[in-house]
């Protein structure tokens, strides 16, 4: 089945598989506990995130694997093993393309991480904030009270 989409479609639906990847990945790494928590050494923060990468690419590829009717048409050339033919270069084209989509939908989930670190953060400043406006210290503007004097 080949499905024929625009540019715009493509661009969420990549989105899409990226932020379900970085969702599920962060359910999983709670259970792997050499992922979880930041190391205080150097050389081990760099072990500790390039595992992160390599199971994201991994959850990626097997993502891609699932949902390869909507990866397929979005990148044709990732599946295509040029001078491999018949049905092993199929099989072949298929394994590089979902390697590839893997890897990208891999990367895609720090970009998300941080993305939704940010939110976070915004929530947190909106309490804070809302905390302020209910104490009578700011309008509603969020400009600061003047005090009257007399």
């Amino acid at each position: 089945m080949n499905i024929t989409l625009s540019t715009e479609m493509n661009v969420l639906i990549i989105a899409l598989l990226s932020v379900i990847n970085e969702r599920i990945f962060d359910m999983i790494k709670p259970y792997i506990p050499s992922l979880s928590g930041k190391k205080k050494d150097e050389a081990e923060e760099a072990k500790r995130r390039s595992r992160h990468y390599i199971l994201s690419a991994a959850l990626g590829f097997l993502m891609s694997t699932v949902f390869i009717n909507l990866v397929r048409p979005i990148f044709p050339f990732f599946f295509d093993m040029g001078i491999v033919s018949g049905r092993l270069g199929e099989v072949l084209g298929i394994l590089k393309g979902c390697a590839a989509v893997g890897l990208l939908l891999g990367a895609g989930a720090g970009l998300w991480n941080s993305v939704f670190r940010i939110i976070e953060e915004l929530r947190k400043w909106r309490k804070v904030i809302e905390t302020v406006n209910g104490m009578g210290i700011v309008d509603r503007r969020g400009h600061a009270k003047k005090e009257k004097t007399g």
